[in-house]
């Protein structure tokens, strides 16, 4: 049998959303308090964005301080933070007290910061309140089903990605996200800034503890995997998957079952009643593999 993988790109209504909050600040009867104010929109179709999470936290000037003296300011100055969520038109309005400098986060569920981080954070000061902008990148997601040689679902499959970075000039990988298909062999990863992607069928794995010898596990006979994208059995010969912003990527792979074999061992000195993890590892690559533990003598089958 050949070993398969294909795939299929569905976007959701808005496939790069990309979010930016425009904020005024203007004076009011007081001096000494400031209305901040702007909206949360969908720069691609000017939509406004509702539920974003706008926080501001800032320096107050006291009201007896100079103007003009920077330094009295700094030594009197305290610190308070505001929040509001945008209404359903995507607004927010907030009365602080005078600041002297600031700082802005927005977040969303479903979105992160340009830089890849939770919170969008920006710095403003009074010589530069206009034209404040916050980008937010909305996440994607990687879908799919696992299933046999014969069509069948196969349950209890650890699906892996591996993401591609560059540091420094230098290409770089990190293990990402990992999930079990369900009884329909079916798996979601979620929450995925855009990027490339490698995709693994790991095969079925865990880790259990026994006090009294070590239980045979069942659906032991069969192996699935290592199995990458879109049919190779390494990463060398595997394909990265390209997702953009607020994509979602179906992900189907068809494997083969393997003969399981089954190794059989003891950890010397080990330490009773102490949660000890086993990998199988092949040239650097964790494959699927189930191991249950014998947490009194270090026994263990694999």
């Amino acid at each position: 049998m050949t070993r398969t993988g294909w795939i299929a790109e569905r976007h959701i209504a808005v496939p790069l959303l990309v979010m930016f909050c425009s904020i005024a600040i203007s004076g009011q009867s007081s001096q000494n308090t400031l209305q901040v104010s702007g909206n949360v929109v969908d720069s691609m179709t000017g939509e406004t964005i509702s539920g974003a999470l706008v926080t501001i936290e800032f320096l107050v000037r006291p009201p007896s301080a100079d103007r003009q003296d920077r330094s009295s300011i700094a030594s009197a100055a305290g610190t308070e933070r505001m929040r509001a969520v945008t209404d359903g038109s995507g607004r927010f309005d907030l009365r602080a007290n005078a600041f002297n400098g600031a700082t802005i986060t927005v977040s969303k569920r479903g979105y992160r910061s340009e830089s890849d981080r939770d919170l969008a954070v920006q710095r403003i000061d009074q010589d530069n309140t206009q034209a404040v902008t916050v980008r937010l990148v909305r996440l994607g997601a990687i879908y799919g089903r696992v299933i046999s040689a014969d069509g069948e679902p196969l349950p209890g499959i650890s699906v892996q990605s591996t993401k591609v970075s560059i540091v420094n000039g230098r290409r770089t990988l990190r293990d990402y996200s990992n999930f079990t298909t369900d009884d329909r062999g079916e798996y979601r990863l979620w929450n995925f800034s855009p990027g490339m992607y490698y995709l693994k069928v790991a095969g079925r794995r865990g880790v259990w503890t026994a006090l009294n010898g070590t239980p045979r596990l069942t659906l032991s006979e069969e192996a699935y995997g290592p199995l990458y994208y879109p049919a190779a059995s390494s990463m060398e010969g595997g394909q990265a998957i390209v997702l953009r912003p607020g994509a979602e990527l179906r992900v189907d792979f068809t494997v083969e079952a393997r003969t399981a074999y089954k190794i059989k061992g003891s950890i010397p000195d080990f330490p009773s009643y102490k949660r000890v993890e086993a990998r199988l590892v092949r040239d650097g690559d964790a494959i699927g593999s189930r191991v249950v533990m014998n947490s009194v003598n270090g026994a263990f089958e694999m």
